[in-house]
């Protein structure tokens, strides 16, 4: 570990992370969205955007039959992401890619992956306050990529009929359905997360399906806190299947 970095752990230290004291660090959008994918992904993963690893690194760890490859674009992050990889013995099974989305076809193959995961940047480029943190600026902006970007290559790097999961702003949830359909990626299942239940929501997740048909099924939605701040009998719920392993 270095000096700048904490060792944090998720599961009862199941799983352990090398992460930035004061950097990038993951959230809870990444626990709901391996929860929402977890049973559903098929052998092959495609986990873009990886940042430190965590999902390509939860994936794995639950699905020991799955292989998954993480892309990342800032080198820090790639290496953080393989020493993480390392740290929990996944090195035989996934694979941290340095690589720009927008260019996928240059180290992607195509039709090549089952399942692909998404946590793109929520915010528009020139939208509120970048953050001077670099590494958070590109988690959350879309400096170098926009959700265009990552549909478009999860549509390149699909099997036919592959899933994407992804997680995004409830507020852009129609610019997100559009933009999957232009990218033949048929949303066919989602739900809506709320933060507390009297407020509004803030997070969709979808599962689509390349050159799927048109139906979607709707979920209930997911309350993440109480009014004594704790999670949800729901919620719980919901992230128990991440607490259990093979």
């Amino acid at each position: 570990m270095k000096a700048e970095e904490t060792l944090d752990s998720l599961f009862n230290g199941k799983l352990r992370f090398f992460q930035k004291k004061t950097g990038y660090r993951f959230a809870i959008d990444a626990l709901l969205l391996s929860a929402f994918a977890l049973r559903r992904v098929g052998k092959t993963i495609l986990d873009l955007g990886t940042g430190s690893g965590v999902l390509a690194i939860i994936m794995a760890a639950h699905k020991p039959e799955a292989r998954v490859t993480g892309i990342e674009i800032q080198p820090a992050m790639v290496e953080m992401a393989r020493r993480n990889v390392k740290l929990n013995g996944l090195e035989d099974r996934v694979e941290i890619i340095e690589g720009d989305l927008r260019h996928y076809r240059e180290f992607l193959p195509p039709k090549a992956f089952d399942s692909c995961l998404a946590n793109p940047p929520y915010r528009k480029l020139l939208s509120g306050r970048t953050n001077p943190s670099q590494e958070k600026a590109f988690a959350r902006h879309e400096i170098y990529g926009s959700v265009r970007d990552f549909l478009a290559a999860a549509s390149f790097a699909l099997k036919s009929k592959g899933k994407i999961f992804i997680i995004f702003p409830a507020h852009r949830l129609v610019e997100l359905f559009c933009q999957m359909r232009a990218y033949h990626l048929e949303p066919k299942r989602a739900r809506l997360i709320y933060s507390k239940a009297q407020g509004r929501g803030e997070f969709v997740l979808v599962e689509g399906l390349l050159f799927g048909g048109e139906e979607l099924y709707l979920e209930p939605p997911l309350t993440i806190y109480g009014d004594d701040k704790t999670y949800t009998l729901e919620m719980n719920t919901f992230l128990k299947n991440l607490a259990s392993f093979p």
